[in-house]
């Protein structure tokens, strides 16, 4: 977690904000689905607190990613434009690990963007996993092999799907249980993990409090304990 540059390729537009980039990092730093990156511009006096970025590819491992030219999604700075450099630390925090035997993956993407969700794309399909997407934002250039749902359809994921990979606010995490149809009578567990997005200005350095929450019966940091958490810590 050594502090690194990284150069901005390509600010990459989306249809309801500027919340990606195409960034070159050096070889080893690219995080891992849900895992993070912090980054700032140097010299920038009016850039107080770091940014920080999540994987939002689709096509990690392959193309450009092999080259360690990879989109990053998170709330983009107004002043980072092509060709900037920044300053990177990270991987930051515990992101994704989908199971060996997956066989059907249900992507719900409660958030503001699906972005986060799709680097897990591609390694579902290498195992021949169904993949389907509940989201209310429509994402463009998916692979023909992944169906698209709404976000109020999620809960048909638990009769479905055999694991689980939600994004939601962290403020809605007691709404998880209600998006899914999860109750305590429900039969058998589901597996699954649950992307919490939060502001996150330390990055796991202070343990400033900003991005805490309470998951079951504990209080936890996003940004050092997660981001991502299992499904079963949290109560139904």
């Amino acid at each position: 977690m050594n502090d690194y540059t990284g150069q901005i390729i390509e600010i990459q537009l989306e249809r309801y904000k500027n919340a990606s980039a195409l960034i070159r990092l050096p070889a080893k730093t690219v995080p891992g689905p849900g895992q993070y990156l912090q980054a700032n511009l140097p010299g920038n006096s009016d850039e107080v607190l770091p940014t920080s970025l999540f994987l939002s590819g689709l096509d990690i491992g392959i193309g450009s990613a092999a080259k360690n030219d990879v989109s990053l999604w998170g709330n983009l700075p107004d002043d980072w434009e092509a060709g900037s450099s920044l300053a990177f630390r990270g991987p930051l925090g515990t992101g994704f690990s989908l199971p060996k035997d997956l066989k059907r993956l249900a992507l719900i993407a409660a958030g503001k963007s699906s972005g986060r969700l799709l680097p897990l794309i591609a390694p579902a399909l290498q195992v021949s996993a169904e993949i389907t997407i509940f989201s209310d934002k429509r994402s463009a250039n998916l692979p023909l092999e992944v169906e698209q749902r709404p976000l109020d359809a999620s809960a048909e994921a638990r009769n479905w799907a055999d694991f689980l990979a939600i994004d939601i606010p962290s403020e809605q995490a007691e709404g998880i249980a209600d998006l899914v149809g999860l109750d305590r009578d429900f039969p058998g567990k589901i597996r699954g993990q649950v992307l919490l997005s939060s502001e996150m200005p330390c990055g796991a350095l202070a343990q400033c409090g900003i991005c805490s929450v309470r998951i079951g019966s504990k209080d936890v940091f996003v940004c050092e304990n997660g981001p991502v958490f299992s499904l079963s810590e949290f109560s139904f």
